[in-house]
């Protein structure tokens, strides 16, 4: 991170700090200051408190679960793992390296024993075979895209779509989140988004050639934004559709941005230079460095489902969301919410000035047929 990263991230934890101190007073004390400067520590105070809201649920979810019965055929992360509800989760650590706690616990307690090589090569062979599956799978044209409307919350007017991965079996179909998952946790995570990419383009240069311009927006997974071949196959995509960039967005995880380091910053000043527009997702669920969201390619942020849905009844969620709103009006961003289910969680996002939303309370994914008919019916003109 560089140093001006360093400082922003610095300045925003005091800024939160303070402003949550005085939340009792806020009120009244909003009333005395410009509109912009509530509007910026507002914004400013959603960056800090959505990253500690995510973890302080996370640490009350999780308990460390040492599964018995594991036979040699389990998952590669079976032996300890956190664990929230049923969902598999990482090895815990212990607290803080630098706390006090930390050192008696070190005095007291013995260091866990390296993994036996049995072990250790079971997991690497877990993920082989992830990685073989998933490669099987996309050669076998096992999987598809459908699309999720974007509407409008002033009009009901569907804006756009966005891309979603599903893959088609005898048993069903699976969705994106488990897909994306585990081929990030095998390495096949920049392959796959490949595909979705290409798959993307593809759909949208059909629907422009029967007359049609539909946004599409395809999520960048965090290894896909920092592998080296990433901006190469947007080049390739450009070269045989130079119009693509004006019709394709691209959403990147807002962790992403933290993940990829210092190059994030390049590889953002690449896409803007190529022409492509980003979308923030997940926004409110990790820390993020202002100046990366203020870059000429950034248009919008996506408020992460998790506080979409807890916002009606978790007053913490709530101000988050306000918070983060607060923040793209004042960067002149798009704000879009996703997972929107109820009409109560429409009219909270409405009146505190979101500007789209997607979820099943408007409309479900669906093949792209559907979409253009969905389009034809509900969008502009």
């Amino acid at each position: 991170m560089s140093r001006l990263g360093i400082v922003s991230l610095a300045l925003l934890f005091v800024v939160s700090v303070l402003l949550l101190a005085s939340m009792h007073t806020a009120n009244a004390y909003e009333d005395n200051l410009p509109g912009g400067v509530t509007t910026l520590l507002g914004g400013a105070a959603a960056l800090a408190a959505g990253w500690e809201w995510r973890r302080r649920r996370a640490r009350k979810a999780r308990r460390p679960e040492r599964l018995s019965g594991e036979q040699p055929g389990a998952a590669p992360d079976a032996m300890l793992r956190e664990t929230s509800g049923d969902a598999p989760g990482r090895v815990i650590a212990t607290a803080p390296p630098g706390s006090n706690t930390a050192r008696a616990r070190r005095a007291k307690t013995p260091k866990p024993a390296a993994a036996p090589p049995a072990e250790a090569a079971h997991r690497v062979t877990a993920i082989h075979a992830t990685f073989d599956a998933y490669r099987r799978a996309l050669e076998g044209d096992e999987f598809t895209l459908h699309y999720q409307p974007r509407v409008r919350l002033a009009d009901g007017e569907v804006t756009g779509f966005e891309a979603l991965l599903r893959r088609i079996r005898d048993a069903g179909s699976e969705g994106t989140a488990a897909l994306v998952e585990q081929a990030e946790k095998s390495a096949f995570g920049p392959r796959l988004g490949e595909w979705i990419l290409r798959t993307a383009a593809r759909q949208s240069l059909a629907w422009r050639q029967s007359g049609v311009s539909v946004p599409i927006a395809v999520n960048i997974s965090p290894s896909q934004f920092c592998d080296p071949g990433f901006l190469r196959v947007l080049g390739d995509l450009i070269a045989s559709d130079p119009a693509l960039p004006a019709h394709l967005e691209l959403e990147l995880a807002e962790a992403a941005l933290t993940l990829c380091g210092d190059g994030a910053t390049q590889t953002l000043r690449e896409l803007a230079a190529m022409g492509f527009g980003v979308q923030v997702d997940q926004f409110g669920t990790a820390a993020s460095s202002l100046h990366r969201l203020g870059q000429g390619p950034v248009r919008a942020l996506k408020i992460d489902r998790s506080l979409v849905l807890a916002a009606p009844a978790d007053a913490e969620a709530g101000r988050i969301v306000r918070a983060s709103v607060a923040l793209a009006l004042a960067m002149e961003l798009k704000v879009i919410a996703v997972g929107v289910e109820t009409a109560e969680q429409y009219r909270l996002l409405q009146s505190w000035g979101c500007h789209e939303a997607q979820g099943y309370l408007f409309m479900p994914p669906m093949a792209p047929a559907k979409a253009l008919q969905v389009w034809h019916g509900h969008g502009p003109g």
